[in-house]
C-alpha cells in the first residue's frame, strides 16, 4: 500500500552488557549476543523497507560506558543511517536520561529526543511527528505535569 507507514518499534538494547572490555578468563559472555540482535534489528529494518525506526530507551547497559562501546553503536547508527531510513532515539534510564555525544552520530537520519520535544520527519511526502521524553526519575513527583506539558501535541502537523 503506497499510503501505509511502517514503523520500526524497539528498546532495551543494554548494548555494552557482559561485553569483554579486558577479559582476564575465556568464559562465555553474553555481551555479543546483544550486538548480533541489534545488527539483526537494523538489518530488518533496511531489508523489510521500514520507514521510521524508533529506539524506545536503553540503548546503552549504564550511563558511563567505555568509549570504544560508544563508538561502536554509533558506528553502526552511522552505517544505517545511510540507508535513508530516519531513527530516534529515547534515552531510559540506565542512560540516566543521556546519551553520549559523539561527531559520529551528526547524521541526518539520526534523531534523538534529549528533553521533552517533537521531532518532525519528512516521510513519503507527509509530515510525521513523534513526540516523547526520555526517562524521568521523577515521573511521580510534583514537577511531573510541567515535564509532560513540555512534550504534548501542540498543533496538528499537516
Amino acid at each position: 500500500m503506497p499510503d501505509s507507514l511502517k514503523i520500526l518499534f524497539f528498546s532495551d538494547t543494554h548494548l555494552g552488557f557482559d561485553y569483554p572490555v579486558n577479559p582476564r578468563t575465556m568464559k562465555r559472555r553474553r555481551g555479543v549476543d546483544f550486538f548480533n540482535s541489534f545488527e539483526t534489528i537494523l538489518d530488518i529494518a533496511v531489508k523489510e523497507k521500514f520507514n521510521l525506526v524508533i529506539h524506545g530507551g536503553d540503548l546503552f547497559f549504564r550511563s558511563k560506558i567505555p568509549l570504544f562501546i560508544i563508538d561502536k553503536v554509533y558506528m553502526r547508527l552511522l552505517k544505517f543511517s545511510s540507508n535513508g531510513i530516519p531513527i530516534v532515539l529515547l534515552p531510559g534510564n540506565h542512560e540516566r536520561s543521556n546519551l553520549p555525544e559523539s561527531i559520529l552520530i551528526a547524521a541526518p537520519n539520526i534523531h534523538f529526543i534529549t528533553e521533552p520535544m517533537r521531532v518532525t520527519l519528512s516521510i513519503n511526502e507527509r509530515s510525521i511527528a513523534i513526540t516523547g521524553f526520555p526517562f524521568y526519575k521523577g515521573i511521580l513527583g510534583p514537577n511531573s505535569l510541567k515535564f509532560f506539558l513540555k512534550s504534548i501535541w501542540i498543533k496538528e502537523v499537516i
